[in-house]
């Protein structure tokens, strides 16, 4: 009987705390959505992959003169050339090669990298807006953990306006268990620094949970 109390009150303890979770980062979304932020001008605009109007709200960024430095990640430098030229930009723009990611987590590691490489202090994440509360836990949270004092600022990009209802809450809802698959690999590269996709079984894990927990949009 002392067994199944127990049980019983761990299982609510959990999911009190998931749905607290899910609050918070619902909430932090609405807030995202709902406020323009206010920007000052940082040593790199950095863009997460996503649809090509992220590229285009980097880009006019760093036109009005932001940042001098851009870097999208999963895009080679040669490639953003290719839009920049398309949408005129006409600033002076170091493009910095984003390479090659498999998940939010690896896009943190790539921007650490290029945050180290160069010694930038500070930093604009331009992506979308239901996508930035997890970003920016990820990121400051990795970049802290490894030593680096980089003032984090974001500028969201809302790709999903003009989507139903349903739509939307199938994206908050992916995004809400994507939080904790993120922090899994976070979790791992801190144990093992190994990026958690390079581990032996980890895609095949993550295939199948993509499969049953996510939605499909």
């Amino acid at each position: 009987m002392t067994f199944l109390k127990n049980l019983f009150l761990f299982t609510a303890i959990l999911a009190g705390i998931l749905m607290l979770v899910a609050l918070l980062q619902i909430s932090a979304i609405l807030v995202v959505e709902s406020k323009d932020p206010d920007l000052e001008r940082a040593d790199l605009i950095v863009v997460f992959p996503g649809g090509q109007e992220r590229v285009t709200a980097a880009l006019a960024l760093a036109e009005s003169g932001y940042g001098a430095n851009l870097s999208v990640i999963n895009k080679t430098a040669a490639n953003l050339q290719k839009s920049v030229d398309k949408q005129k930009i006409t600033a002076e723009i170091q493009l910095i090669t984003g390479d090659e990611s498999r998940s939010t987590f690896e896009d943190i590691v790539k921007t650490s990298g290029i945050i180290r490489q160069n010694q930038f202090k500070s930093l604009i994440l331009v992506t979308s807006s239901y996508h930035i509360p997890r970003s920016m836990f990820l990121l400051e949270t990795f970049l802290k953990t490894s030593g680096m004092r980089v003032k984090v600022q974001y500028y969201p990009v809302n790709p999903n306006k003009n989507h139903n209802r349903t739509r939307k809450l199938k994206t908050y809802y992916n995004e809400l268990v994507k939080l904790w698959g993120s922090s899994v690999e976070m979790a791992c590269y801190g144990l093992t620094q190994k990026l958690p996709a390079d581990i032996k079984g980890f895609n095949r894990v993550i295939d199948f949970l993509r499969t049953y927990l996510l939605f499909k949009i």
